[in-house]
Order: C-alpha cells, then structure tokens, then sequence
C-alpha cells in the first residue's frame, strides 16, 4: 500500500498585534544583550523581518524604544503596589517589607536591570521615565507615611521636601543596587534577600526622626 506523503505544514499568518509584540520582545532581547547601539537594521535581521516592515511597526528607534520601556517598565508596574504602600491599618515596617519583597520580584530580572543600565550609558530616556515615577508612586508616598507613621494624618499633608525625598531615594538605590550586584556582577550575597530588606527599613524608620527634623 502506498504511503500517502505528508502535507506540508503551513505557517499561520500572524496577525498585526502578534507581529508586533514579536518584533518587540526581539527588540528587548537585543537592547538588554547588546545596549542600544544596535541598528534598526541590525534588529529587523535579528528579529526576522524586513527593515521596510520594521517601520510599518515603528517609524523610528526612539519609537521602538518606548515600546520597549513600556513593555519591560510600564507593563510589570503592579497598580496594587499604591494601595500596599499606603495602608495604614497596618504597621509602616510591615508595609515597605511587604512591597519591597513584590518589588524586587519584578525588578530583580537580568532583563529588566541591563536595560536599566544600558539606558543610563547612554543617556537614554527610559532612566529619565522610569525615575519620574518611582519618585511619585513609591518615594513620595513612603515620605508621607513615614510623617503620618511619626507624626500624625496631618503631618502627612504637607509637600515632601527635597531632603526627605533624597533620603528616600538613598534607601531605594541600596535595595536596587542589592539586585544589580546579585543578578548582574554576580556577587554572592553577604546576607539574606529577606535580611537586608529588613535591615533596611529598620534602619530607614529608626532614623525618621532625622530625616523629618523632629522628635519623632
């Protein structure tokens, strides 16, 4: 009896989102393996596609990287994280644990760190972005309730000062930083994750009364 051959198997036809989010998820392993110096035409060749049909997608490079930040920063940003920061049934050092142990799932990925880094070297944008809403969906609102936490409601009114933000941002860059030396120099830890966060906060909160400028 004679075989039948096999039909050849044919490719579906990927619709416009898929194509998108393929040439993007391309675009971010590129930029976060090689930085941004790569070309459009290094990234349609890397992503399979053909230059003209790379613009159809994205007219420029300063739109794909947009996308990218969107994609990587935007896109992982959890809205449940504003209303863990200022829950205020519960104890400040459990709050900022809480959402910094969530935090850095999310932020402490090679992906996600290299662009950052790569970004910063060239002076691109995404830090510039992502930098504008860190300060004001976590390094604001932790100001807040660390005043309210000393304080009172009231205290919690008033504009955070550049000080207290400063300190703010000291504290965060630590805990970032912690990831970078874990997941991108790849130094073996001196601590636990879950020590140093509470190290941390601890040290952050015993000094509140400094960074407010009153008894707390």
């Amino acid at each position: 009896m004679t075989e039948k051959p096999e039909r050849p198997q044919v490719r579906r036809r990927l619709s416009r989102e898929e194509r998108r989010n393929q040439i993007l998820d391309r675009a971010v392993d590129l930029f976060s393996t090689h930085g941004f110096d790569a070309s459009t035409r290094q990234l349609a060749t890397f992503a399979g596609v053909t230059q003209p049909l790379l613009y159809n997608y994205f007219p420029s490079k300063a739109d794909l990287i947009r996308a990218v930040y969107e994609r990587v920063y935007l896109d992982r940003w959890k809205p449940e994280w504003d209303a863990m920061i200022a829950d205020r049934s519960r104890a400040l050092d459990q709050r900022l644990i809480e959402f910094y142990g969530d935090y850095t799932e999310t932020i402490y990925d090679p992906t996600w760190l290299r662009l950052y880094l790569y970004s910063g070297l060239k002076a691109l944008d995404i830090n510039k972005w992502y930098i504008a809403r860190v300060e004001d969906r976590v390094i604001y609102p932790i100001c807040r309730e660390i005043r309210a936490s000393c304080a009172g409601a009231e205290a919690a009114k008033g504009e955070v000062t550049r000080s207290e933000a400063e300190a703010l941002w000291t504290f965060h860059g630590g805990i970032v930083y912690y990831g970078i030396r874990r997941e991108i120099f790849m130094i073996p830890e001196r601590t636990s994750f879950e020590e140093m966060i509470k190290r941390s906060v601890d040290t952050l909160l015993d000094g509140a009364a400094a960074i407010l400028g009153k008894e707390a």
